[in-house]
């Protein structure tokens, strides 16, 4: 599906990972933030089971308060392979039992048997202390002791880094991946718009049945529901101007030819000079009416949707020029104009509707022949290149200025001052006719240097 400005694809994509980013980041900060909590919980439980094990190794000892801490423990105490390890124990009065003395004491007063958990600064470094306050029974003068645990920061520092960049690792492949993912899975989610985007796009424009294409979301089914219904509209209305275009074809043409009979026979008797002249203006307005009504009603039939693809059959161009040119020879001996035929060998075949064929070039010899002038010449020309077929009408009389070539090919134009009976659709009529053939019109100045050339290129 084209994205074009904004696809609907790249709008979907943009709308979603919107709040996903917003949602990943808020996910992995709370990741992190529970993390770094839980590695917090997890060494301060350790510096409170340390505090609790030389709190149980509190008593009295040959009449004082004292420690009886195992050599070995004292040992485990500093010898952490990364952080340092700091105790202390002291007494009610403040005095240290064991351990060091000048570590800091808890910023307040607990109440017996509170573990408080405290940061401070101990020998230039930050630590993370536990206070806990037991009661010593067994003596006179025995009362609370205080004991105290510390330890440097330097693991808890790298794990949470560590945890950090694993965040940040996972937040960035998240963010870079999540955009192909989205974009993969909103195709897919859109792959049934594709669908009928292409059964529409790759049907030719005089079919107008319905889509066949009904399947997928309920979306998507309504669309095509909604599309159908359209169709049928537009099949009822095309029925109805073929309908009218034969009505106006019978209506119109049988009136104008019984006018224009009859003011030719009244011309062929002896009538008075100023009414030949008044029957001759009126056979002149008459048969003007019945080229436009012609050219009208071929307009029409020009039309993509009033015409059945079934219509069109292989047509040898050489052949049917040649027949064509043949039909034109007595109307340009009339008007004293040389019209001549120049193809390559035969066959050059191409599928179209030969009766439409017929008026599209009819009217460029009609327009040649009726503005070239006396002793003018009008070549039609077959060719072929490149796989190709190219089949001009060139004359040598007063052309169209270049800046027209565009404007003729517009309903109703005529180039200003162009003198004649035209009706400005004769070339429009062409263009029409041969897009509907897939085809193309280019005008330019003849080989000569003046007059018009109207190629209709049939692609291979």
């Amino acid at each position: 599906m084209r994205l074009g400005p904004a696809g609907l694809r790249g709008q979907l994509v943009l709308w979603l990972m919107g709040p996903i980013i917003c949602l990943t980041i808020t996910m992995g900060l709370f990741s992190y933030v529970q993390a770094t909590s839980a590695v917090a919980a997890a060494y301060d439980n350790s510096l409170h089971g340390s505090a609790l094990a030389i709190a149980e190794r509190i008593g009295m000892i040959d009449g004082e308060l004292g420690v009886d801490l195992p050599h070995v423990a004292l040992e485990m105490l500093d010898s952490d392979s990364q952080d340092r390890v700091y105790y202390k124990v002291t007494d009610s009065s403040g005095t240290a039992i064991t351990g060091y003395p000048d570590l800091p004491n808890p910023p307040a007063t607990a109440s017996i048997d509170v573990v408080q958990f405290f940061d401070s600064a101990y020998r230039g470094e930050r630590i993370r202390q536990v206070a806990l306050r037991r009661r010593i029974f067994g003596s006179p003068g025995a009362g609370i002791v205080i004991v105290q645990v510390g330890e440097t920061l330097i693991k808890r520092s790298v794990l949470e880094g560590r945890i950090l960049t694993i965040t940040v690792v996972f937040l960035a492949v998240l963010v870079m991946f999540a955009p192909l993912v989205v974009w993969f899975v909103v195709g897919h989610g859109l792959r049934s718009l594709r669908q009928l985007e292409l059964a529409l796009a790759g049907r030719d424009p005089r079919a107008l049945q319905p889509v066949g294409f009904l399947s997928g979301p309920r979306e998507v089914r309504l669309l095509a529901e909604a599309i159908n219904h359209l169709i049928v509209r537009l099949r009822r209305s095309m029925v109805g101007m073929e309908r009218f275009i034969a009505d106006a074809s019978h209506q119109l043409r049988t009136p104008l030819a019984a006018v224009q009979t009859h003011v030719e026979l009244l011309l062929r008797g002896t009538i008075p000079a100023a009414s030949r002249d008044s029957l001759t203006q009126i056979l002149r307005s008459v048969r003007s009416a019945t080229h436009l009504t012609n050219q009208l009603l071929l307009l029409a039939q020009a039309d993509p949707g009033a015409n059945d693809v079934s219509r069109f059959e292989p047509v040898d161009l050489v052949d049917f020029t040649s027949d064509l040119v043949a039909e034109w020879v007595p109307r340009a001996l009339d008007k004293n104009v040389d019209l001549g035929l120049d193809s390559d060998p035969p066959p050059l075949v191409v599928t179209a509707n030969p009766l439409l064929l017929r008026e599209m070039f009819g009217n460029l010899l009609d327009n040649a022949i009726r503005y070239v002038g006396p002793h003018g010449i009008v070549t039609m020309r077959v060719t072929v290149s490149k796989g190709a077929t190219f089949v001009t009408v060139e004359d040598d009389g007063i052309g169209i200025p270049a800046s027209d070539h565009a404007r003729v090919l517009e309903r109703f134009y005529r180039v200003p001052g162009t003198a004649g009976e035209g009706s400005g659709l004769g070339l429009a009529i062409v263009n029409d006719i041969a897009r509907l053939h897939g085809a193309s019109l280019h005008l330019a100045t003849g080989r000569s240097g003046r007059g018009l050339a109207a190629t209709v290129i049939f692609p291979p």
